[in-house]
């Protein structure tokens, strides 16, 4: 009797070892195979760009046919970077129908789902939605939003690439005309700032993400010749429990979700997202305000707080001015990672004087409600050319 219970433990031992080198171990060896030989195949050398001729480059210009339009200073409410239950292993996560009710409840306009390496198309399901997904490069956390594509690109780096690699994606996603977003940088500090300044062709950077918020990582980038925007979004995995209530979830569900410690895990939502000033207030305008940059940046301190009443925005005369429909706390002008080169408080609109020694210029809006920012103005000589983007706009 007891060499049985002696043997009986020796027995699952085998048994684990037998499972792990004929099941396991294979799997694990033949992704680091693909790992391997993907991050010796795809690779894209590190260039050097070249600077543009002088001028300035103005992010909220207005085109000629839209300058009579006063439905152009209309701000439409955006969230990116969604993630939903379509993909296989997350589940547990909202449904589309779930997200789209929550979002426009919440005076969203327009939503992209933004799930892993693979485009969720929800224009039939959801009206006002564009196509986006997250690229990752798993272990790394070397993850990129994607906008504007029809199709996704596996990741081939499971445990480790190299920078030629990331190069590699970007600029596969360049001949797509996609809008990229370097997400989250500062999660496991995975996207250093000399990691990110290496690359060429990143339209933008989430300084406001629920893993960090930090609008000096555009300003570095900035002052080191990369044209960069910024993005804002909220990463959502898990909606808030009275929101997943409002949809209806039913009681199964909401006591899985408990039990998973799901609702210990709901992030930040309706706290981070884009206010676009659309020329058309349709998917193509979408794609064309992102990659002009004809938009703001939003992080809100508490959901349930009124948004900022933006009024206009405008750059003419080698001066930037910013209007609400109220006042605001605090209205900074950045010219670099340093201190703010001017501040006005308690003002309803400010304006900014672009000097000689500014290569560009953005404003930051501190108020009760949470920060705001703009995107540069910048000087096209003091930066590396625009990479290209939707219909080719430079």
């Amino acid at each position: 009797m007891n060499e049985k219970k002696i043997l009986q433990p020796k027995r699952l031992l085998f048994t684990f070892i037998r499972v792990f080198g004929f099941l396991v171990l294979p799997i694990f060896l033949l992704f680091v195979s693909i790992n391997t030989i993907g991050s010796i195949l795809f690779t894209s050398e590190l260039e050097k760009h070249d600077f543009g001729a002088k001028g300035i480059y103005n992010p909220y210009k207005i085109s000629e046919q839209n300058k009579t339009k006063t439905k152009f200073t209309s701000w439409k409410k955006v969230a990116l970077h969604l993630h939903s239950n379509e993909v296989w292993y997350t589940p547990e996560r909202q449904s589309l129908q779930d997200l789209s009710k929550s979002y426009s409840r919440n005076g969203y306009e327009w939503l992209s789902i933004s799930d892993y390496n693979r485009v969720t198309d929800t224009r039939s399901l959801i009206k006002n939605s564009f196509l986006s997904y997250e690229w990752s490069s798993s272990l790394l956390k070397r993850h990129f939003l994607f906008v504007g594509v029809q199709s996704a690109i596996l990741d081939p780096f499971y445990f480790f690439s190299t920078r030629e690699n990331i190069q590699w994606i970007i600029n596969q996603h360049t001949k797509k005309k996609a809008f990229i977003v370097s997400n989250h940088p500062t999660l496991y500090d995975s996207m250093p700032l000399d990691f990110l300044a290496s690359l060429s062709g990143i339209h933008a950077v989430e300084i406001f993400s629920p893993f960090g918020d930090d609008p000096k990582i555009m300003d570095r980038l900035l002052e080191r010749g990369k044209p960069i925007f910024a993005m804002s979004a909220d990463d959502l995995h898990y909606l808030p429990l009275e929101e997943s209530r409002l949809n209806g979830e039913s009681s199964i569900i909401e006591f899985w979700k408990k039990i998973s410690l799901v609702y210990g895990r709901e992030g930040q939502a309706f706290q981070r997202f884009v206010l676009m000033n659309l020329e058309e207030n349709n998917e193509e305008g979408i794609y064309q305000a992102l990659c002009q940059g004809n938009y703001v940046a939003v992080r809100k301190f508490d959901r349930r707080v009124e948004d900022f009443k933006l009024k206009k925005i405008e750059f003419d005369n080698n001066t930037l001015r910013i209007s609400f429909h109220e006042n605001v706390k605090e209205i900074r002008f950045i010219t670099s990672s340093s201190e703010p080169n001017y501040i006005v408080q308690n003002v309803s609109e400010a304006i900014y004087y672009l000097k000689e020694k500014d290569k560009y210029v953005r404003a930051e809006v501190l108020d009760f409600k949470g920060i705001l920012t703009t995107n540069p103005v910048y000087r096209t000589e003091e930066m590396e050319i625009r990479p290209g983007c939707r219909n080719g706009i430079q």
